[in-house]
């Protein structure tokens, strides 16, 4: 009966709506970097820092950047905003995807 209600209860908890950030768009990532509040600028911060140190150690789909490790937060920001802007298409992208084509764009490797 303990187990029952226990599993009754971590169901009922559970948000039926949860986000499935992996489904994460550009077009919404672009939305929480131009956003006032905290919170979305924060997500939005740390989700492109986290591509672009990905892109310190390999390859995020076909893209690679190199020398960038210096960067901050906020550069890495404004690199992703200007590419959405000079590339819409690239909205529809998912998220990880856009953000490392803008830092391949901005610190591409040497041949």
């Amino acid at each position: 009966m303990r187990a029952a209600l226990l599993i009754l209860c971590l169901l009922a908890a559970t948000p039926a709506d949860a986000a499935d950030t992996s489904r994460l768009t550009a077009s919404q990532l672009n939305e929480m970097c131009s956003s006032a509040a905290n919170l979305d600028y924060g997500y939005c911060a740390g989700y492109v820092t986290a591509v672009a140190d990905e892109l310190l150690y390999g390859s995020v789909g076909e893209y690679r950047a190199c020398n960038h490790a210096a960067v901050r937060s906020q550069q890495y920001v404004d690199i992703f905003k200007n590419y959405v802007a000079s590339y819409p298409e690239s909205l529809s992208k998912p998220a990880d995807l856009a953000a490392a084509a803008a830092f391949a764009r901005a610190f591409p490797c040497s041949q």
